[in-house]
């Protein structure tokens, strides 16, 4: 049985970012979180922390939980028609596995063209929208601790290179359950247009089969300079 915990990730010193959230509860619907997930928790960043910090409480928050999974929203996109329903199967298709519900490389336009479910990327994982195994999370915190420099200010890209580092493929549904909608508005100085899901639908996803749908591999993508970041011990 799936037990799902979750926490939103925002920029509450923002103005838009505050709103974007009550905005995505709106589209989430009250009454289907309280009945599709255990805990559901809003993580603000009102001094400027930046995104790892604010995210390393997300995810201590997840451990905190007693539940199977945990996901993690940001503030600033939408999500597909019955998303916590899709998340469940999702889940249910490949419950061992760091899932992104977000993803912009460009297998997602093969995926569209053959019609398949699932692409696996060894560094697939975008900060819009990730689920974990719950006790995969202390393993990524205690790795991210002894191997990545505190200075490092991304987020996902932590989780990234935890992924490359001990094999943990990370599985994009497809099409994305989510859409990134500040692209190009990005508080780290990172607009642009193009980091918006290559594949993204508002129908429900429920009409899809998760489960024996066809999966298409990538390549790992990271970007050597964060390596720069990396201590290997």
């Amino acid at each position: 049985m799936i037990r799902l915990s979750v926490t939103v990730m925002t920029a509450s010193f923002d103005t838009e970012r505050r709103l974007s959230v009550e905005n995505l509860i709106r589209e989430i619907h009250p009454e289907t979180i309280k009945n599709l997930t255990i805990d559901f928790q809003i993580i603000s960043d009102w001094w400027k922390s930046g995104p790892w910090p604010t995210a390393k409480r997300c995810w201590e928050h997840g451990v905190r939980i007693d539940g199977t999974h945990h996901m993690i929203l940001q503030d600033d996109i939408t999500v597909c028609d019955d998303f916590l329903l899709g998340v469940h199967e999702v889940i249910r298709a490949c419950p061992d596995s760091p899932i992104s519900l977000y993803a912009n490389r460009k297998i997602c336009e093969q995926a569209k063209e053959q019609d398949a479910r699932w692409v696996r990327i060894p560094d697939g994982i975008w900060g819009p929208a990730v689920i974990m195994p719950t006790d995969h999370i202390p393993l990524f915190l205690s790795w991210e601790a002894q191997h990545i420099k505190p200075s490092f200010k991304h987020d996902d890209s932590r989780l990234a290179m935890w992924c490359v580092k001990t094999g943990n493929k990370v599985m994009c549904p497809q099409p994305s359950l989510v859409q990134h909608k500040a692209a190009q508005k990005s508080l780290l100085g990172q607009s642009h247009p193009s980091k918006v899901a290559r594949w993204f639908e508002r129908q429900t996803p429920l009409s899809r089969d998760w489960k024996s749908g066809a999966v298409l591999d990538a390549p790992n993508g990271l970007s050597k300079g964060y390596y720069d970041y990396y201590i290997e011990r």
